[in-house]
């Protein structure tokens, strides 16, 4: 929907709106954290739909695509939300902490990639979903590696966001580009 045609620009402007994104998602977040048990559980799916609009607005390539990318990349988050609470049940005591704790950034770069795949043909190869599921390892890893498993501060977890959903946007954008 969103067509920018200057390359090293359109990377600028792609980068902050998935960084405002990521923002808006750990805002989200922290009002789930602090709110405690008064609101509903099932508001934490919304935390997703932010990095949905931003890739419904550059990676859907006609209006009919757009409700499915939108629907489709919000629950890349439900996904990558889930294999976080595995991962946190499993890792209690765990030596591989750190290295578990990636596994909800490569779920959602995965399930991101291939969502995306369905606006821009050309991202659905196995090594460009493996590059987009790599960096949301790496920084998927920045939630748990500074924060540790207790409750970090709110501004770290709008910094990881920030970090996650601008990098995998950043690199989902260079690669449907090719």
């Amino acid at each position: 929907m969103i067509k920018l045609a200057n390359r090293r620009t359109g990377i600028l402007i792609v980068a902050i709106a998935f960084a405002l994104s990521g923002a808006v998602s750990a805002l989200i977040s922290s009002i789930l954290i602090s709110s405690g048990p008064n609101l509903p559980q099932w508001i934490v799916y919304f935390v997703g739909v932010p990095f949905a609009i931003v890739s419904m607005l550059f990676f859907s390539a006609s209006s009919r695509q757009a409700p499915v990318l939108l629907v489709l990349n919000s629950a890349a988050w439900i996904v990558a939300y889930f294999t976080y609470l595995y991962v946190g049940y499993l890792s209690l005591s765990s030596s591989l902490q750190y290295l578990l704790w990636c596994a909800p950034g490569f779920v959602g770069g995965v399930c991101v990639a291939l969502a995306t795949a369905i606006g821009r043909r050309n991202l659905f190869r196995i090594t460009k979903i493996i590059v987009v599921a790599l960096i949301g390892l790496v920084t998927g890893m920045l939630f748990f590696a500074f924060n540790g498993v207790d409750a970090p501060p709110p501004w770290r977890i709008y910094a990881d966001f920030a970090v996650w959903q601008s990098a995998v946007g950043v690199t989902l954008y260079l690669l449907s580009a090719r």
